[in-house]
């Protein structure tokens, strides 16, 4: 025990004294928290997104003539007086202007588009200066096509629409607007001739709405400062193993064989310092992301034991993958498998475990595997103490963190050799 003290000493020393590494660990995950807490905040709590899309609405029609003409062509078609009595109603209550405009002013489209009523000259100069994205054209006859369209299967009214070159972007987000708002008339004409009258109402339905809670909302800021911090801490576990490697190149590992010590006592010192790195790391990081961003500001007690709980079970999962990646270097003769796993390794953990953006499909075969990664469950631990869930919601994770730190840790004793490699 005394000399797993010692190096379990040394071990922590040297990695405090590494300041390129402690920046890495520490400086970076604020860094990257700070940037995409703020950034991407709206997307990951479905606020809305401000386009701030300028869009100009040209009228030539003139409704009440469109509908002069519809009602001439409407007496005008060989149709029994009854399927003619149902048109014209039918008619009285389709406002072709209305139903474009309701569309590109609706409360939805607000967030994204302004729309100004505007002269054919002007819309047209100011879209050339891109001061609006879009002209959208109403022409001459508009409403008495679309009326002749929908109620007599006639030729249908085309909607005249300018876009923007500068801002190809937003301007193709007014275009799908209307284009499905294009296709959703033409099924309406289409539904219609095809039933001669309008489809029949739909059943109402009665009934109630219960609301579940299921803990609260966690703040964009507060999943960042987790995600970072889970995935940094995977870099103590490739740092350890290069360290480790670089003592049995300088002949470290064999004066400690010489002077009696147990070659799995090493190991284990190795992963130790490497959970109690992980640890002092996790609790600077929550620290911080409180202290500067306000991630954690007013989560009670309960938060901070089960944020404690969670972080000793992905320190010591961390250490055990320290002296597995350890354990290969050694068998393997050299430390290439440390800069795999900082490179690639810790990336492909990260986006499977959901550092970057929430996993949404728990039930799918990436959710599953991503829940059994270190930083997965950690982070699926964090989020469910953040929400206020009831302590079994985190549990579970703290328990998949353990069994894969002693999975992790059966494997580097069963591979690390028991003398001298060099």
């Amino acid at each position: 025990m005394g000399r797993l003290a010692a190096f379990l000493r040394k071990d922590v020393l040297l990695q405090l004294r590494d300041y390129k590494e402690l920046a890495l660990l520490l400086l970076m995950p604020v860094i990257l928290t700070a940037i995409l807490g703020f950034a991407l905040g709206g997307f990951l709590t479905g606020e809305p997104v401000r386009l701030d899309i300028a869009a100009g609405l040209v009228v030539e029609d003139d409704p009440e003539a469109g509908r002069a003409a519809f009602r001439g062509a409407l007496a005008a078609a060989e149709l029994p007086p009854a399927q003619r009595l149902g048109l014209s109603v039918a008619a009285s209550t389709l406002q072709p202007l209305e139903l474009v405009t309701g569309v590109i002013t609706s409360p939805e489209m607000g967030e994204l588009l302004t729309v100004e009523a505007l002269g054919a000259a002007e819309a047209r100069e100011r879209l050339a200066a891109d001061e609006l994205q879009a002209v959208i054209g109403l022409p001459e006859g508009f409403t008495e096509r679309l009326l002749n369209g929908m109620l007599l299967g006639e030729a249908s009214a085309t909607l005249e629409l300018q876009l923007s070159d500068a801002s190809p972007l937003r301007a193709g987000i007014v275009r799908d607007v209307l284009s499905g708002f294009a296709r959703e008339v033409s099924f309406q004409s289409a539904l219609g001739q095809a039933l001669q009258g309008p489809p029949p109402a739909p059943p109402s339905v009665s009934g109630t709405i219960e609301r579940v809670r299921v803990g609260g909302n966690v703040p964009a800021v507060a999943f960042y400062t987790f995600g970072m911090a889970v995935m940094f801490a995977l870099y103590v576990a490739g740092g350890v193993s290069s360290r480790a490697f670089l003592e049995r190149l300088d002949l470290t590992f064999d004066r400690v064989l010489l002077s009696g010590a147990h070659p799995l006592g090493y190991l284990a010192s190795k992963a130790l310092s490497g959970a109690a790195v992980v640890l002092l790391q996790l609790a600077f990081l929550l620290a911080a992301g409180t202290l500067l961003l306000g991630a954690f500001r007013g989560q009670p007690p309960a938060f901070w034991l089960a944020a404690g709980g969670v972080s000793l079970a992905l320190a010591l999962c961390v250490g055990a993958l320290g002296a597995f990646v350890t354990a290969l270097n050694f068998r393997a003769g050299n430390r290439a498998l440390s800069n795999v796993f900082n490179s690639v390794v810790v990336t492909l953990l990260a986006l499977l475990g959901g550092s970057f953006f929430p996993v949404q499909d728990e039930a799918s075969l990436l959710g599953r595997l991503g829940a059994w990664t270190p930083n997965g469950a950690a982070l699926n631990g964090y989020l469910s103490a953040a929400k206020g869930l009831a302590p079994g919601f985190y549990l579970d994770d703290v328990l998949r963190l353990l069994l894969v730190a002693a999975a992790l840790l059966a494997l580097a004793l069963a591979l690390f050799p028991r003398r001298s490699v060099a």
